[in-house]
């Protein structure tokens, strides 16, 4: 599993990097965060969104899909089974998805 963070320099660009997850209470569950609800998205293979930010912070979780992101900065990074992503591009050009294997993914928006 991995966790990735994507996020906006202030000139605009995407840029991502894996992060550790931090658990408290003895490394058995994160810090509770406030989440406005969850939306479900099944993709199918070959599905591709252009550059887009996101309208606010939110995390997805690929629970069976494989998705490649493209940043604005050139790279990309390919999402699998069991990996969350962290998403905080606000501004700027944002990121691409590309579908790589369909499946079913959970987007969970952040109160802010």
């Amino acid at each position: 599993m991995k966790f990735i963070h994507v996020y906006a320099t202030p000139d605009g660009e995407s840029h991502w990097e894996l992060l550790p997850i931090e658990f408290i209470d003895g490394g058995r569950r994160t810090e509770l965060q406030q989440a406005t609800g969850v939306r479900f998205i099944s993709r199918e293979t070959g599905d591709f969104l252009d550059f887009h930010p996101v309208g606010s912070p939110q995390y997805v979780i690929y629970l069976d899909v494989k998705v490649e992101i493209g940043l604005s900065d050139g790279t990309s990074v390919i999402n699998e089974p069991g990996d969350v992503m962290f998403v905080e591009d606000t501004i700027g050009r944002g990121h691409t998805s590309r579908t790589l294997q369909g499946g079913i993914c959970a987007f969970v928006p952040l109160a802010v």
